[in-house]
């Protein structure tokens, strides 16, 4: 019979300690719930080709990062493009949207319980204030 070193036995319980706690999700603190109806202040573009509008838009949550909005940029209900957000952070991937290109960022302000974008239609710089 083979006698096992304390020296093993510690190396195995480390390792198996490690291996269970990386595996474990982390609970994300910074999450916010940006799901509902928001109201969204366009600002004009900076060569004036649209004009200030304020119009609803509805946020969808898809899964952990991924979103769908409806009425984005204020061309319809049934209109939508989707955008990931990590934290606070919001990103719009290019995208095509009755023949619009858009794409941009953006960020989410818990404390006052905004959304703040800026935003490319078409190549046309649109910054949009989102509240609730």
């Amino acid at each position: 019979m083979r006698i096992v070193s304390f020296k093993y036995i510690l190396i195995f319980a480390t390792f198996l300690s490690v291996l269970f706690f990386s595996c474990t999700k982390e609970e994300n603190t910074d999450s916010v719930d940006i799901t509902g109806i928001w109201k969204s202040n366009d600002e004009a573009s900076e060569n004036n080709v649209f004009d200030s509008q304020s119009y609803p838009v509805e946020i969808k949550q898809i899964n952990d990062t991924l979103y769908e909005v409806s009425n984005f940029a204020n061309l319809g209900e049934n209109k939508k493009i989707k955008f990931c957000c990590k934290s606070t952070d919001i990103v719009i991937p290019n995208s095509k949207l009755d023949n619009y290109k858009i794409y941009g960022s953006g960020f989410i302000r818990t404390e006052k319980e905004y959304i703040k974008l800026t935003y490319y239609l078409d190549n046309e710089r649109i910054i949009s204030k989102w509240s609730r």
